[in-house]
């Protein structure tokens, strides 16, 4: 849903659709995650959508379980103690130091929110002339407050000392590549709230990016889409029988029951008793230890995309 949210967004203010699986709209983060078998799954299925990603056990496991080379990427970045350890007033000298490490022509996340967020970017202002000499792309990264009230602080002044430039849909983009990134308190909701906001004030959607970590991976469950998988059919002595449970305190919870199979109708896919009339769409992947079929990542990506 987040990518759907964040793919609207994008559609609403650019020339052209994006891709949400090419850039790093919204990045899984890992912190917060409680058990490490868990980052690799939750982890993996990030990617399908995304490919920003500081998970490195889910990114290996889906390099390793969806023959992919490499399913997700990072980029350069401070951390609060990379700018805190120079000390309260040389936070000039940890921008500058970084600035001056990175490759040219790469990302470079900074955190902003140490001190004082707005003196940061002010503080990063003073480098451009090296930003701009590097070819760098700087990611601005507030990490506290509310989210709406600092999102918009820090899009007024970027916008202010960076510039803008429109784009074809009117919309203004941040110059030499800025970007601003947010992962504090952000869940769906948060999502379509900021990017309305950017909306509101005029701002394209590619502008922003979002970091999420364990409420990314942790903050949902089998109930969110009321998924689970259920025995809806057994042979008992010979006999097929219906198995299914339709609880009299929740109908919601009914299951389906029977033998069921999955089929195509007028472009929508539609659950169905006994044997498909437009012929089956399920395929065998796993059975009796067996796997039938082995995707790979950029199939998968293809589904995600609605590219059947």
């Amino acid at each position: 849903m987040k990518k759907e949210i964040i793919e609207l967004g994008t559609f609403e203010v650019i020339s052209k659709t994006l891709r949400i699986s090419d850039p790093c709209y919204d990045k899984d983060t890992w912190c917060g995650v409680s058990v490490y078998e868990g980052t690799e799954t939750l982890g993996a299925v990030h990617t399908f959508n995304f490919a920003g990603s500081d998970t490195m056990p889910g990114v290996r496991a889906a390099n390793h379980y969806y023959n992919e080379k490499m399913s997700a990427f990072s980029v350069n970045a401070l951390e609060h103690s990379t700018v805190t350890a120079f000390g309260k007033g040389n936070e000039l000298k940890a921008y500058e130091n970084a600035i001056d490490k990175v490759k040219p022509g790469t990302i470079l996340s900074i955190v902003i929110d140490s001190y004082n967020h707005l003196n940061a970017i002010r503080m990063i202002h003073s480098l451009l002339p090296k930003i701009l000499a590097k070819n760098l792309k700087i990611v601005f990264r507030p990490d506290s407050g509310n989210p709406p009230v600092v999102m918009r602080e820090c899009t007024t002044l970027i916008a202010e000392l960076f510039g803008t430039t429109m784009n074809g849909r009117g919309f203004k983009v941040f110059n030499n590549g800025m970007g601003l990134l947010y992962g504090d308190g952000i869940n769906e909701d948060m999502v379509r709230t900021l990017l309305k906001q950017a909306y509101d004030d005029g701002f394209a959607a590619t502008n922003f990016l979002f970091g999420m970590g364990g409420a990314l991976l942790q903050g949902v469950t089998r109930d969110t889409q009321k998924f689970a998988v259920k025995c809806s059919a057994a042979v008992v002595d010979g006999k097929e029988i219906e198995v299914y449970k339709d609880p009299v305190s929740d109908p919601g919870k009914k299951s389906k029951k029977g033998i069921l199979d999955l089929e195509k109708r007028n472009g929508k896919y539609q659950t169905v008793r006994g044997t498909a009339e437009f012929g089956s769409e399920l395929d065998l992947v796993f059975e009796d230890g067996k796997i039938y079929r082995q995707q790979t990542l950029a199939e998968i990506r293809r589904i995600a995309h609605g590219e059947f």
